[in-house]
């Protein structure tokens, strides 16, 4: 077979792109006006006449972050943020589809802890990520007085009293420095974030038409998206809350040149399926484990029928207030080996020991960056360097080579985790567990049919 380079093509003629020839996106407002202190909210799209693509959708949100007793503002002594994304606000997610729920996110605020950390390139949270919140914590996680300066300043003694030692403050939590900049005194903070980084149905870029889309988002804990620091003058910050003055949806109302409307519209007469199939993270978080545990702990985490493909696993601080990083993980030298079993098959075959040194802590922070084949791709890489990674450890388990279930009977996925002595500390497992999820829109008849299996 032989290949001409494109330079030797002569007679190749360009290429015309049918596309639209009206692409807008509108704005569809939450069904409640006034949404301050609501903790569900609403949002639906009725418009059943036209084209729409969720995967160029986007959430956009309007907030402030106010004292919890009495709803005053904050002063600009004070230090207060959202944690990083603006997805932390919600712990629980349904995407609707013809009043048929297509999708639902439990535990929503601690999926978008992996997903930033794993999915994200560092450009896109230096550019891109900003729009929604996010700035990555560093350092130790913290939000203490002595980390809200990058650099310490120590004088020299000998050769010039003038002289200033300067050294990197290795707690220096930029990212908290950033988001808190951004809530200082109670100010107003706009954030986007794209649909198809919440849901993964939204994740397939393909055009909708006749559905009624509704959106349902329950809002998580302030301990879960709130991070309270000491002041200017070195006293913790009160506990704060947040007030929603506005969530609405963006999304594109598509009018498809003539040629492309009658294409779609004499397939859907024609009984046209349009089968999805796509990822959904969700999360859970055991029981309180004891800081007194020293034995091998087993949290049997889910029975489902979806095939489950990954599953994450970190181990967190019990019990956690607005004081507490969210990122930062109880880990170091508490954990000595680490497993999941999968329909009772263990993973991986080896399991993860020697984790309280480096020769085990180094194989388990591989396997975490052959997600998406990261650890091979030299274009981007997640969030976490291994140095970081020993203060927000997060397990991965890579669960898509099993047998198929033709029976289609439940799934159970437990974590079996030894500890290195007591814990110290009360602690839960916490798991994002990735599964794969099929859906059919069946536009025969008047109305679209939706299936989800």
């Amino acid at each position: 077979m032989n290949i001409v380079p494109n330079e030797y093509k002569l007679d190749t003629k360009p290429v015309n792109m049918i596309t639209a020839n009206e692409y807008e996106m509108v704005e569809v407002r939450s069904d409640d006006n006034v949404i301050l202190n609501a903790q569900n909210i609403r949002i639906q799209l009725k418009d059943l006449s036209t084209f729409t693509n969720l995967y160029n959708a986007y959430i956009e949100v309007h907030f402030r972050v106010v004292k919890e007793a009495d709803g005053t503002n904050f002063t600009a002594n004070d230090r207060i943020a959202l944690t990083n994304s603006v997805a932390s606000l919600f712990s629980r997610c349904v995407l609707r589809l013809q009043n048929n729920i297509v999708e639902v996110l439990d535990e929503q605020h601690i999926s978008a802890i992996v997903k930033g950390l794993l999915l994200y390139s560092d450009d896109y949270t230096r550019t891109t990520g900003t729009n929604e919140l996010w700035y990555k914590d560093t350092g130790d996680c913290d939000a203490i007085a002595t980390s809200q300066l990058p650099f310490t300043h120590i004088a020299t003694a000998g050769v010039n009293e003038n002289a200033l030692k300067i050294k990197e403050n290795p707690n220096y939590n930029k990212g908290f420095a950033k988001r808190e900049e951004l809530c200082r005194a109670s100010q107003k903070v706009v954030a986007h974030i794209p649909l198809s980084t919440m849901f993964g149905f939204c994740s397939i870029d393909r055009v909708l038409t006749g559905n009624l889309v509704a959106l349902e988002f329950t809002k998580s804990q302030a301990s879960d998206h709130l991070h309270a620091g000491l002041d200017t003058g070195g006293n913790q910050t009160v506990n704060g809350k947040v007030l929603l003055d506005k969530i609405s949806m963006w999304c594109p109302r598509i009018m498809p040149s003539p040629q492309i409307d009658l294409e779609l519209k004499s397939a859907i007469g024609g009984g046209l399926v349009s089968d999805y199939k796509y990822a959904v993270f969700n999360s859970y978080v055991s029981s309180t484990i004891p800081a007194n545990t020293s034995n091998t702990n087993i949290f049997k985490v889910l029975t489902q029928s979806e095939k489950i493909l990954q599953a994450f696993v970190f181990f967190r601080k019990s019990g956690r207030t607005q004081a507490d990083p969210k990122w930062k993980t109880i880990i170091e030298d508490k954990i000595s080996e680490l497993e999941v079993r999968l329909n009772g098959k263990t993973y991986p075959a080896r399991r993860y020991s020697e984790l309280t040194d480096a020769v085990g802590r180094s194989r388990a922070y591989l396997e975490l960056v052959k997600f998406m084949n990261k650890s091979t791709n030299y274009d981007s890489g997640i969030q976490l360097s291994l140095e970081e990674w020993k203060n927000t450890s997060i397990y991965a388990f890579d669960l898509r080579a099993q047998p198929d279930n033709w029976s289609k009977s439940p799934s159970t996925l437990e974590v079996v985790g030894s500890f290195n002595g007591q814990i110290g500390t009360e602690g839960t497992w916490n798991v994002c567990v990735v599964s794969e999820r099929h859906t059919q829109i069946n536009y025969q008849g008047s109305q679209p049919v939706v299936n989800v299996m």
